[in-house]
């Protein structure tokens, strides 16, 4: 055997790239014959070509029948090995299921977000004298931070300022409101939850109010629903358009 020639084909470890060395860490893993292989964020900072290269080893050894326990962020790669998903939150599994389960039907609203990639924002209002103008700045700051469009966003403060603050508060004397604002990249789309206490909502838009028209002209779809048993039974659901 030519020993100079095998030679010029190693590397000592630290001169391997990422992927090589999570490769190497697998054939040694092998090496063992373990019942159960444990991949704690296999693809982390790797670059695409080496996250490719890893992926493909890990998906051709889950044909071999080996059991895989797979801590990723990756979701599609998730979504395409594996037969079973734990989504780990709040200290612990919070739910489980199927790939279709979780990524086409999760039943939790955590787990909904995570997969979905949604950029929440939280706002409760508790009393008639909440600080309107500090929510609006959290809104602005929300949106630059997700690098929302100035146009969405606006949009997004007129539907604020008019259902919530006009509407609910004002118009009809509502003091204890939650909303939650969405924003989906894949869809450049952001959704407005608001749930609310007092009286059951009439779905019927009053054309005459100027909050109605405004409202109207900031969002594409609306939708006015009822939770039976809830703190704040009111729902209403607004999708704020980002076109023209």
């Amino acid at each position: 055997m030519d020993w100079n020639l095998c030679y010029n084909y190693c590397n000592y470890p630290d001169e391997l790239s990422g992927g090589q060395k999570q490769r190497i860490a697998i054939a040694r893993t092998l090496a063992m014959d373990p019942e159960i292989i444990l991949l704690d964020e296999p693809t982390s900072a790797l670059d695409p070509t080496m996250v490719g290269e890893v992926q493909a080893v890990i998906r051709n050894l889950s044909t071999t029948g080996k059991t895989m326990m797979i801590v990723t962020h990756e979701m599609a790669f998730a979504r395409a090995i594996c037969n079973r998903v734990f989504y780990m939150d709040e200290g612990g599994i919070y739910e489980d299921g199927t790939p279709e389960e979780i990524f086409e039907h999760p039943k939790r609203e955590n787990t909904r977000r995570f997969v979905r990639r949604l950029k929440v924002l939280e706002l409760d209002i508790r009393n008639k004298d909440y600080d309107f103008l500090g929510m609006a700045t959290q809104i602005s700051e929300y949106c630059r931070k997700n690098q929302i469009s100035p146009k969405l966003e606006n949009r997004t403060q007129l539907a604020f300022e008019e259902l919530v603050e006009q509407l609910l508060r004002r118009t009809m004397g509502i003091t204890r409101i939650q909303v939650v604002l969405e924003y989906s990249e894949a869809k450049d789309q952001m959704t407005m939850i608001v749930r609310s206490g007092g009286s059951r909502l009439d779905g019927t838009p009053d054309e005459e109010n100027l909050s109605i028209q405004l409202i109207q002209s900031a969002v594409k779809n609306v939708e006015i629903g009822w939770e039976e048993g809830s703190e704040l039974p009111n729902r209403i659901v607004l999708q704020t358009r980002s076109e023209e």
